[in-house]
């Protein structure tokens, strides 16, 4: 147990490390490179390298097995997997021929677009800040539920796109996105949420808060509204399930801290930038998607879209306020999300990514 713990925060400290370093000292074209190389490396070696940790890896092998023998047969698109998962593993089958080859890819894509979507956002966010709390609360979870995570990843790479209200640029990797899990659809409503301008903003606030609640409020009826339609586009009709209810908000307790101190900071996120209102409200559908999954099996994992904005919200609002304050929030921030690492990954071993085992050759 101690020496993956020791590998997982090496991973984490070498990482975050390199962020700081691209962001400091990395002035040249070649020299961003270089750093974002360096940046991605030890958690893609460490992601793409291990050995039956996480609770889907066994599905994963299996599936590439089925799709590299399907491969060689010349059907390989026989299947009802995502088209550019399906492409994924037949790179695989053809550079590495092995199992390991799909762990190496699909861990490559999932941390450089992840990187990626960071760096974008570079000029208004401390970076080490930000891939801290990619390491801590998403990394871990990408070895599992891998393809809704590359997914999940490349919408987070266009959400400055989304900002910037570039439709045709956002659409683009939302469709990429698409091709590896069909619930990435949900990005396109994501764009709507881009306030147009300052004008009126608060009328924008209260109406989207107002229809969040509602839904909150009204699910258990809009449930079989939800399940009709699901089950008339033969659409994650599966997933329902009569029997499932509202058994505990425990979700509310990884929610709420990051969310307290975003409502408390709320002026000086506008006042910097009216945009970020657009990060405020994913971060806040957090909540009717995790009460959603209460009721629709799986659905929850919709809020992975939506969390994946206080990768770069909280380092913003670390940068709004002022010096004593940002100093305390930064404090804060840290510590919460090296807190909920500790908890949700090494104490209650989330998706069972300890011990760490590797494998040391293809």
């Amino acid at each position: 147990m101690l020496e993956s713990i020791l590998i997982y925060s090496s991973t984490i400290l070498i990482t975050v490390f390199f962020a700081w370093i691209y962001q400091k000292k990395a002035n040249t074209i070649f020299g961003k490179i270089i750093c974002f190389l360096f940046i991605i490396i030890v958690p893609v070696l460490v992601s793409g390298f291990r050995d039956n940790v996480g609770i889907d890896f066994k599905s994963y092998k299996s599936y590439y097995n089925i799709l590299a023998k399907l491969y060689e047969n010349g059907n390989v698109f026989g299947t009802n997997i995502e088209i550019g998962y399906v492409l994924l593993n037949v790179l695989a089958k053809i550079i590495f021929n092995n199992p390991q080859g799909i762990f190496i890819l699909s861990s490559l894509v999932f941390v450089s677009f992840s990187i990626g979507g960071i760096i974008k956002f570079k000029d208004k966010i401390s970076m080490p800040i930000a891939t801290l709390i990619f390491m801590t609360f998403f990394y871990s979870a990408s070895f599992n539920a891998i393809r809704q995570l590359l997914a999940v990843s490349i919408i987070f790479y266009a959400l400055s796109y989304a900002m910037e209200r570039k439709l045709f640029k956002y659409m683009l990797f939302v469709f990429l996105a698409f091709l590896f899990h069909e619930t990435a659809l949900i990005g396109v409503l994501f764009y709507f949420l881009v306030p147009k301008s300052e004008k009126n903003i608060k009328k924008q606030e209260l109406v989207f808060n107002v229809c969040v609640i509602f839904f909150i409020i009204a699910l258990p009826i809009l449930k079989n509204f939800i399940q009709f339609i699901c089950n008339y586009f033969n659409f994650y009709s599966n997933y329902f399930d009569s029997n499932v209810g509202v058994k505990n908000v425990n979700f509310l307790l990884y929610i709420v801290p990051p969310l307290v101190l975003v409502f408390m900071y709320k002026r000086n996120l506008l006042k910097n930038d009216y945009r970020n209102l657009f990060l405020i409200r994913l971060m806040i559908l957090q909540i009717p998607f995790q009460y959603l999954g209460y009721f629709v099996r799986f659905v929850d994992r919709l809020s992975l879209y939506t969390s994946i904005s206080q990768i770069v919200l909280m380092p913003i609002l670390i940068k709004c306020t002022n010096k004593e304050n940002s100093k305390i929030l930064k404090f804060l921030i840290v510590s919460w999300f090296i807190f909920y690492y500790f908890v949700v990954y090494i104490l209650l071993n989330g998706n069972n990514v300890y011990p760490y085992n590797y494998v040391i050759g293809l």
